[in-house]
């Protein structure tokens, strides 16, 4: 198994990653809060590193992030799409109705931070609370040809055994003003 920290672009053709240029800027704000002095939700970044993180009943593609937002460890987005909830292409509001919850999301994003690749699990995650997102093709099909826009994700725990997220009081926040993401992948 690769490293998550060292993302393989073998299985997949990255056009480009953007959130203000391809550059892996560093997140505004401190290591490690989730938030700047005034409160507000920390900006980061995405590198050009993806993978298919995909398995049985989801499809998903991983972006690294452009810096270590969150401390030790990798940080990625997880643009997740269950199979079960089928996807069509269009714009999508994020973080509001059946995708303001992982147990009914059928367009989701999970930014994972401090991955641990030996237990394969990610020590803290965030969830979308606002944003949108487009998808100019079906996620499904291999490809992942998406724009998402004013996107904020909180720090959130799994309630009991399922995927319903319980958000963390006083948890860390993050935003994605925008980015553009267009890959293909031999999806497993």
């Amino acid at each position: 198994m690769k490293s998550i920290a060292t993302l393989s672009l073998s299985a997949l053709s990255v056009v480009c990653v953007v959130i203000g240029g391809c550059d892996g800027a560093a997140a505004e704000g401190g290591e490690g809060e989730g938030e700047d002095e005034n409160g507000d939700c920390i900006a980061f970044t995405l590198g050009t590193a993806i993978d298919d993180l995909s398995s049985e009943g989801l499809v998903v593609y991983g972006v690294a992030t452009g810096s270590d937002i969150d401390g030790d460890g990798a940080d990625f987005l997880q643009w997740q799409f269950p199979s079960d909830r089928p996807t069509a292409t269009g714009t999508f509001t994020l973080g509001t109705g059946e995708n303001a919850d992982l147990e009914t999301c059928t367009e989701c994003l999970v930014l994972a931070t401090n991955f641990d690749v030996d237990a394969l699990d990610p020590r803290v995650r965030y969830f979308q609370t606002a944003g949108s997102i487009t998808l100019d093709a079906d996620p499904a099909s291999g490809r992942l040809s998406a724009t998402i826009a004013d996107v904020v994700l909180r720090e959130y725990e799994l309630r009991g055994g399922d995927d319903r997220v319980t958000f963390v009081d006083d948890g860390g926040c993050y935003r994605i003003d925008a980015a553009t993401v267009d890959a293909e992948a031999d999806l497993r």
